[in-house]
């Protein structure tokens, strides 16, 4: 039984069928499906064996890992060292790897050929913060490679001066 409108959506939880409700957030996610005791629908007997366990516990658990992979990720920015620049360099760009594979690997568009498995993945995505969390990473990531560019620029003008100097007292000498 689709509901009239397509999905209806709250803060709290989505309807993906009339009977059939979902709810996701940073604490957990539930489903619920309410079917009179007389059902003779398989699709309603079987859901926790069957969209639930191979579908929604997967598309969960696949926004639940984006999180803590980009949490662990802006943790991990926090603590990169600027006052080196050859390290902070090396440790940035270890750290733009692991964002690529995040990236490339975990955020889709869609994750199904059905609409309430999109949606709800969706949903997740909302819920748990997972696009805040990527444009997080990237406002950080931008901020710590000027830092690091203006730093390397800085050390090249250094030795840059270095140089000039060497070969004007070799050039006097």
């Amino acid at each position: 039984m689709v509901p009239e409108e397509d999905m209806v959506y709250s803060n709290r939880y989505i309807q993906s069928f009339k009977n059939i409700y979902m709810g996701s957030s940073v604490e957990g996610s539930a489903i619920m499906v309410v079917a009179p005791p007389s059902t003779s629908h398989e699709f309603i007997k079987n859901f926790h064996s069957g969209s639930l366990s191979k579908r929604y516990l997967w598309i969960y658990l696949l926004a639940f890992m984006q999180r803590h992979s980009l949490l662990n990720l802006i943790s991990e920015l926090t603590h990169v060292d600027g006052a080196d620049a050859k390290s902070g360099i090396r440790n940035l760009n270890r750290k733009i790897e692991n964002f690529s594979g995040i990236k490339v690997n975990t955020c889709f568009t869609d994750v199904s050929d059905f609409t309430q498995h999109n949606q709800f993945y969706k949903f997740c995505m909302k819920n748990l913060g997972v696009s805040e969390h990527y444009k997080e990473v990237e406002d950080k990531m931008d901020v710590l490679h000027s830092i690091i560019k203006r730093k390397v620029d800085e050390r090249n003008a250094d030795i840059k001066r270095d140089w000039t100097v060497i070969l004007g007292l070799l050039s006097i000498a």
